[in-house]
């Protein structure tokens, strides 16, 4: 009875596995699909607002937060898809990118918070000012931070010692799947912020 008992925890994450690699797929056609969506209702919609333009220093930062989610996206989704399970080299910079993934996190949040504001009431009545991002890319941008939190938040959390097996566990599907909206939501925010820079 005891090694069926031991052998639990590894049934259920063979399981929880095999659910995310159905459920990897889905979540980027969903994340596809709402790029498309929003490209077919902006050509109905009138005249975007003046653009604000970037400065250096903010396209440096972004393209770098870019390339750490999309390491961090192939490391562990190849993997998953590949081989069921991340390890090896994979598993090896995946952590290194999570590691720069916890250091940029802050400095996103800093950078353009203020500019991802959603204006609530109404708008004042004098002249439209530049916007630096549309309301899919604010929209995005405060998804990847959320999710992006989680994602870290978990994996530290599952270090603790008395969350157990099934806690760890827990963690680790919660890790997948906070991973796989941020990646989502980084690939909807590239879309918008593309949308922005190629608008008359």
């Amino acid at each position: 009875m005891f090694p069926d008992i031991c052998r639990l925890p590894i049934a259920a994450s063979s399981h929880s596995s095999e659910i995310f690699r159905i459920a990897l797929p889905v979540g980027l056609l969903a994340g596809a699909a709402i790029v498309l969506l929003h490209l077919v209702i902006t050509r109905f919609c009138g005249k975007a607002p003046q653009r604000k333009p970037w400065r250096w220093w903010e396209a440096l930062v972004y393209l770098g937060v870019l390339g750490i989610i999309a390491c961090l996206g192939v490391t562990a989704f190849a993997a998953v898809l590949r081989l069921g399970a991340i390890g090896g080299w994979w598993l090896f910079a995946h952590m290194c990118g999570a590691g720069a993934m916890v250091a940029a996190l802050p400095v996103l949040a800093l950078m353009w918070a203020d500019s991802n504001r959603f204006q609530i009431g109404p708008a004042d009545s004098g002249p439209a000012e530049p916007v630096q991002f549309l309301a899919i890319a604010k929209l995005a941008y405060w998804t990847v931070l959320a999710s992006g939190l989680v994602v870290a938040g978990t994996m530290i959390v599952s270090m603790l010692r008395w969350l157990g097996t099934p806690g760890q566990q827990l963690m680790l599907d919660v890790h997948r799947y906070a991973g796989l909206v941020c990646v989502v939501a980084a690939g909807v925010h590239l879309y918008g912020v593309a949308l922005r820079r190629l608008a008359p």
